[in-house]
């Protein structure tokens, strides 16, 4: 009888989080820590577990491609970093049996001061290969990326896109028996999102596992054989991928999301997700097309108007733009309602970005805004056709915060401006 790939039991994680009660500016929470630890002693009361997983049963044969879905913060990026050993387990158990490839950040793991050889060789290191297999796997791989002219260049000189482009190849050529993969078919342009596809859906030829966590169902559709839906940390559903993908878009999209954890809350921020132009689910950006910012929030209680505003950032200090949405939405029984925020094509930069969202609820007539509820969501932009982009002229990369395609004039010193 053949054994699974990927067998866990009892799989838990938690995460501790001090309280942060902050008195004439000292955090009480960190105080009361030190001072357990001067005294040698636990500090019992000191944290609170937050669980982002829960008791996880799941069995992953060789050769199946499975879907993990769920909404922003359910759990499946957690669940993967388990399984690749990265972070460890607070209970349960996992068996891995054979080599195991992951990729579980877009452009993750790789440095950008090294050619493409030497990460290369770098990567089959850690992947447990020796150097001989990985001089015989290097030209299969920069092949797949497209890369072969830039052996030698360092990554980040190579053009926009290498980071992924090198990532995917060298996971998928390294001979692994597992695959964990973390929105790896969210860059790219479509004939490279078509080969990775590919790639992937051989799975069952080449007997390998895959693991394969994306906010886009159209491409869950497509080449997984089974699909697990993560929700609130636990297992809501596994089975055939068409049933499950229905079962999820149908609660997700229909604003059915009055469970447990919704329903007693005043005002509640249900889902947080990058759309694409066709407003499908996506897991990055691509700077040549539009894109939303779409938010799904419950007002449980009556209010006389609410509203959404949204900050986006450049890591935690750069704080790019806040735009708040004009409509104010109102509430006399429990409602689901949806907005999103439009970024046009050509406005933001390739790099990663935080959007902080906030639901501001106003209780009366001339009362101020208070935060109902707020909820983050960190994405990377990737450009896939510079040649068709605003950095025509910034092969390597162009500099600064966005990057509007902007309109120039220019004329003769000696002419003046209409």
């Amino acid at each position: 009888m053949t054994q699974p790939s990927v067998s866990i039991r009892g799989l838990s994680k938690a995460y501790a989080i001090a309280p942060k009660a902050k008195i004439a500016g000292v955090d009480h929470g960190q105080l009361g820590a030190l001072k357990s630890l001067l005294a040698g002693r636990p500090n019992a009361r000191a944290t609170n577990d937050v669980l982002a997983l829960q008791n996880i049963d799941l069995d992953v044969m060789p050769g199946e491609v499975l879907g993990v879905i769920g909404r922003n913060g359910a759990g499946k990026s957690t669940l993967l970093k388990l399984l690749a050993r990265v972070i460890d387990p607070s209970a349960g158990r996992v068996e891995l049996r054979g080599r195991v490839a992951s990729l579980l950040e877009l452009g993750l793991g790789f440095a950008p001061e090294l050619t493409l050889r030497e990460n290369i060789r770098l990567y089959a290191r850690l992947s447990g290969l020796g150097l001989r297999e990985a001089i015989k796997a290097e030209d299969r791989i920069l092949e797949f990326a497209e890369l072969t002219e830039f052996r030698d260049l360092a990554l980040e000189k190579c053009p926009s896109g290498a980071f992924i482009r090198l990532a995917f190849s060298a996971m998928v050529n390294m001979q692994a028996d597992i695959i964990l993969a973390d929105e790896v078919l969210a860059v790219g342009d479509s004939a490279y999102r078509h080969a990775c596809e590919e790639r992937i859906r051989n799975a069952p030829i080449t007997g390998e596992t895959i693991l394969f966590v994306s906010h886009d169902m159209n491409a869950i559709r497509r080449i997984c054989t089974r699909v697990v839906w993560i929700d609130h940390g636990a297992v809501r559903m596994t089975g055939d991928t068409g049933s499950v993908v229905s079962a999820y878009e149908t609660e997700l999209l229909g604003g059915a999301l009055d469970d447990e954890h919704d329903a007693n809350a005043p005002c509640r921020i249900l889902d947080l997700r990058l759309l694409g132009d066709d407003h499908a689910p996506v897991g990055a950006l691509q700077m040549e097309a539009p894109a939303y910012i779409d938010c799904a929030f419950r007002l449980a209680q009556p209010t006389s108007a609410a509203t959404v505003e949204m900050q986006l950032w450049r890591g935690s200090k750069l704080h790019v733009l806040t735009a708040l949405c004009p409509e104010r939405f109102n509430a006399t029984r429990p409602t689901t309602f949806r907005t999103a925020l439009k970024i046009p094509a050509d406005f933001l930069n390739e790099a990663e970005y935080i959007v902080k969202c906030r639901v501001l609820q106003r209780q009366g007539p001339g009362e101020p805004d208070s935060i109902g509820d707020e909820q983050s969501l960190t994405f990377q932009v990737f450009n896939t056709s510079p040649e068709r982009s605003v950095w025509a002229d910034w092969r390597w990369g162009r500099a600064g915060l966005i990057a509007p395609r902007l309109d120039w004039s220019a004329t003769p010193a000696e002419q003046t401006y209409s």
